[in-house]
């Protein structure tokens, strides 16, 4: 779950707030800031789910007519209405790109902490293509490991036979379920695991696709699209979004292509990159933290963190006197071989 949202600076000034504010008096920030703050603890993708116009009310801490409220923030443009029926927040997956992917980052993690909880489980969810599990399914899976069964299914399949996943998956893995007793007719195949698992980004190695045409001049598009379906979703959801400074976006992709991380190293890539930009980066000047393109060119994430002096945070010249210093390690250990 993420701890804060990004809020832009102009929501003040912005055409939407003077109307919004209009129609519900001086409050109106309130009211939009309890709501966007329910919506990144509760309904990360921005997607209002199982919500009437009292939640939708109740949650932006607004206490006069629901309906009126809910009509008005449709009217100025701050709430979407899908196909559906279900209200949305407005382009909340551009405004809050890094809550809007909290949930499959967590998942991710969450498998990542069963390495060290309990590898077993670990070895065998990571044996059969997972790179990834949601709450229910550990929850499940756990329950399941500490039942006594006789029966020949591991623990994994076991706890998944019961409920639907929404686990991470080569999509060529098939279903779990054991095939149905012999008949007189020959049993059927195994469904594909498709109508049982929803599928978000399934990262995988060795499916990118042919290099554009045209090289380095192709579009910025050509080149992300040139990624593939896993690699593609990992560097537009998760590595794109949790950059500070989001330049060179091309430059970026031919660096990922030419890399083609395994799942692995697209975590240890991530988690390196949030770690400096939440302690190194956010100390400094934003136009001298690296480009995307050159962080990866770098292998930047082999960096070994910089040291905090006196448990505070590094000055910007405290910070470029730790980079030339290292540059000076390097040339002088150049020279020694």
């Amino acid at each position: 779950m993420s701890t804060d949202i990004r809020i832009s600076t102009k929501l003040l000034t912005h055409h939407k707030f003077a109307k919004l504010k209009k129609h519900i008096g001086d409050a109106a920030a309130e009211h939009l800031l309890w709501l966007w703050c329910y919506t990144a603890d509760n309904r990360p993708h921005g997607e209002l789910t199982g919500m009437d116009n009292d939640d939708i009310a109740h949650a932006a801490n607004y206490h006069g007519d629901p309906e009126k409220f809910v009509r008005i923030l449709l009217s100025v443009g701050w709430l979407d209405q899908l196909p559906s029926g279900v209200h949305a927040i407005h382009d909340w997956a551009d405004h809050n790109p890094w809550v809007y992917s909290s949930e499959p980052r967590s998942d991710r993690a969450r498998l990542s902490r069963m390495a060290m909880t309990h590898r077993p489980l670990y070895d065998q969810l990571k044996k059969q293509g997972y790179t990834a599990i949601s709450k229910d399914e550990y929850t499940s899976i756990i329950m399941a490991s500490n039942k006594p069964s006789n029966d020949s299914l591991t623990t994994v399949e076991r706890a998944l036979n019961d409920s639907l996943t929404t686990v991470e998956r080569p999509v060529n893995v098939m279903q779990l379920t054991p095939a149905p007793a012999p008949a007189p007719a020959p049993a059927p195949s195994p469904a594909p695991i498709a109508d049982k698992t929803t599928l978000r980004s399934s990262p995988m190695t060795g499916v990118r696709l042919k290099k554009p045409a045209g090289g380095k001049k192709a579009s910025t598009e050509a080149w992300v699209n040139a990624l593939g379906n896993g690699l593609r979703n990992w560097f537009e959801n998760d590595w794109w979004s949790a950059q500070l400074r989001k330049v060179k976006k091309k430059e970026c992709a031919i660096a990922i292509y030419d890399l083609n991380p395994s799942p692995d190293l697209m975590d240890r890539i991530l988690s390196a990159y949030i770690a400096q930009r939440d302690n190194d980066f956010a100390h400094r000047d934003p136009s001298k933290v690296p480009h995307p393109a050159t962080w990866i060119d770098g292998a930047c994430w082999e960096d070994e963190p910089l040291r905090q002096a006196s448990g505070r945070a590094l000055t910007d010249w405290e910070i470029e006197l730790e980079r030339m210093e290292a540059e000076l390690a390097k040339e002088k250990h150049g020279k020694d071989d």
